[in-house]
């Protein structure tokens, strides 16, 4: 057991969803610009923030899984 708790696989999980919410934001932000930039379309906008909305979900689940798993213990 680590000092602050976490085994070191639920650490590298817990860095994974970290990267995961630091990431989708990052990226969303940037199709963001990039549309306006280009006038793209709200439609094909639309895609990237359901994918967006994929990741943060994804997210969460991860980080979900590691609480239930903590609580366990």
């Amino acid at each position: 057991m680590m000092p602050d708790g976490l085994h070191p696989s639920e650490d590298i999980v817990a860095r994974r969803a970290l990267l995961v919410f630091v990431g989708t934001a990052l990226a969303w932000l940037l199709v963001q610009w990039l549309g306006r930039v280009f006038g793209w379309s709200p439609p094909l906008l639309l895609v990237f923030d359901v994918a967006a909305l994929a990741g943060f979900v994804w997210g969460a689940a991860m980080a979900v899984r590691i609480w239930r798993k903590r609580r366990k213990e």
